[in-house]
Order: C-alpha cells, then structure tokens, then sequence
C-alpha cells in the first residue's frame, strides 16, 4: 500500500482509529519494513517516540488491533519484530508482492 493510500484510509477512518495509531503507523510505514528482516525495538522506540521496550509492545499491540499492521513477535535469540504488513487488511496480497 503506498502512503497516499494509507493516509486516505486513515483519515476516512479517523472516527475509529485513535491520533496516536495514525500517527504510529504513519511513521512504521515511513521505515518501510519486509517480511525478510526483522525489526528491533531501540529502531522502534524513536520512531514510536516511546522510552521502554515495553511501550513499543503495546502500540505495535494497539496497531494490531486497529488492524493496522500484521507482525511477528521475536522471542530470545530472535528479537524484534518480523512485519508482514503495514496498513489495512485490504492491502495484504499488495504487500505480499513487494
């Protein structure tokens, strides 16, 4: 989904989507992640503008439930985030593509 899409979804969808959810995924899908790399919490926390490893759980969680992104969590030996997709689910087989 390119970021013009996405800010129309957002905003056609403001009435249920909370500003920080918009603005965070705004900003994870400006770090343009792929399924093939995993995402760390320290690249998340700036982004995010969030101080813990804590705090990132719970908006990528937030996001998760807006239906705004699709991730994998890590696990020791494996941190980060494995993410799937970045926007509604609407745009999953275009993300599947890139």
């Amino acid at each position: 989904m390119t970021e013009a899409a996405l800010v129309s979804y957002l905003l056609a969808n403001r009435h249920r989507i909370p500003n920080r959810s918009i603005i965070n995924s705004l900003a994870l899908a400006q770090l343009n992640p792929t399924p093939k790399r995993r995402v760390t919490a320290k690249e998340l926390i700036p982004i995010f503008q969030s101080n813990t490893q804590g705090g990132v759980r719970v908006l990528m969680n937030e996001l998760w439930h807006f239906g705004l992104v699709d991730f994998e969590s890590g696990r020791r030996g494996s941190p980060g985030y494995l993410i799937w997709r970045v926007g509604p689910e609407e745009c999953r087989g275009q993300q599947a593509n890139r």
